[in-house]
């Protein structure tokens, strides 16, 4: 009987070591992003030169503020926020992978519209961190909405862009689609993609 409370010590401690871990990961790895496309918009408009020095800076300037941020978020952000801690994981995974991939077809999109290329990136970014956190901390589960749905969705942005890549290259070499063509059609495909993700076709499909 006098082990259990040292057991359910330990736990508490592996749980709270495991859930600071996976959020400063994934707060590394999404300032990490945030901070090189910032510098490439800067860049772009000759305001900073990336050089090496900016990269020495860069580094030890992310670990330290993720570090200032994780321990916020574990000591009392979430809380905060009515978050879930044990959900950073899934945040990560959504935000870095999943919804990037299922907005490729607005990635597109912008570059079409004449946006360049780190300013498309920058907004699709925007895009998956608002997604990812609605659809984590509430919005999902209001619309039963899982990360395999987005996954799923990501799955159908890519097949739909490279099933339009082909017919452009041979049915469409000539150039019959011009810049905002290609646009409204990459919004379509979108659209197209999400509602596959979301609606649960393919779950129905495999069912």
């Amino acid at each position: 009987m006098t082990d259990q409370p040292d057991v359910s010590r330990a736990n508490s401690a592996r749980t709270a070591v495991a859930r600071t871990v996976r959020t400063f990961v994934v707060v590394f790895a999404l300032l990490t992003i945030v901070a090189f496309l910032g510098l490439e918009l800067l860049a772009t408009r000759g305001v900073v030169d990336l050089t090496g020095i900016v990269n020495w800076v860069l580094i030890p300037l992310v670990l330290g503020v993720s570090t200032l941020v994780t321990g916020w978020l574990v000591n009392g952000g979430y809380e905060r926020f009515d978050a879930d801690p044990s959900a950073a994981g899934r945040f990560g995974w959504l935000v870095l992978l999943y919804v990037p991939f299922a907005l490729l077809p607005t990635r597109m999109a912008l570059d079409a519209f004449g946006f360049e290329y780190f300013g498309g990136s920058a907004i699709v970014l925007g895009l998956a961190i608002v997604l990812a956190g609605w659809l984590v901390y509430g919005g999902g589960d209001s619309l039963g909405i899982e990360t395999r749905h987005v996954g799923h969705a990501a799955i159908a942005s890519i097949v739909l862009l490279v099933g339009g890549s082909v017919i452009a290259s041979t049915v469409a070499s000539g150039g019959l689609l011009g810049p905002a063509e290609t646009g409204l059609v990459a919004v379509a495909a979108q659209l197209v993609a999400l509602w596959v993700g979301f609606s649960g076709t393919v779950d129905r499909l495999l069912s």
